[in-house]
């Protein structure tokens, strides 16, 4: 930026003198940063911008599914879908993913976005895709 006010004011001069005119520089208001007090690191200058940056990032590879790494939900993936409970839990609990939404970044205590299970009415804190068999006999 300070490089930029220096050409921008360079150009006024030059125009200026063209014209017989002398270019004033231009007022600087009390909140801009004089080049003394400029961070000299990227991270001091840029650091909100830079961990938003990789939080976005973050995001974004975590949108791939954690069980085969395609490019689709883990509730969708055949791998996930064909397994017996057992080890879709197995998995879903190597993968490190909430047992309620199915999502990476956050176990099911945390979770914001997950429902209640409903299978058969389940108001559990688990995903439907991790529901135990039913325990009660048929009668009938």
């Amino acid at each position: 930026l300070q490089k930029f006010l220096e050409f921008a004011q360079w150009q006024a001069n030059l125009l200026a003198k063209s014209n017989g005119e002398e270019a004033k520089p231009p007022a600087v208001k009390s909140e801009q940063r004089t080049p003394s007090s400029k961070p000299s690191r990227p991270e001091q200058r840029y650091g909100d911008r830079i961990r938003s940056t990789a939080a976005a990032l973050a995001v974004v590879a975590a949108k791939g599914c954690p069980f085969c790494g395609g490019e689709h939900k883990a509730e969708e993936c055949e791998k996930f879908l064909k397994a017996d409970l057992s080890r879709r839990r197995d998995m879903a609990r190597t993968k490190e993913v909430c047992f309620r939404c199915l999502e990476t970044g956050h176990m099911a205590k945390g979770c914001r976005g997950g429902r209640p299970c409903g299978v058969d009415g389940c108001r559990q804190a688990h995903h439907r895709l991790l529901h135990p068999p039913s325990t009660r006999e048929s009668t009938g």
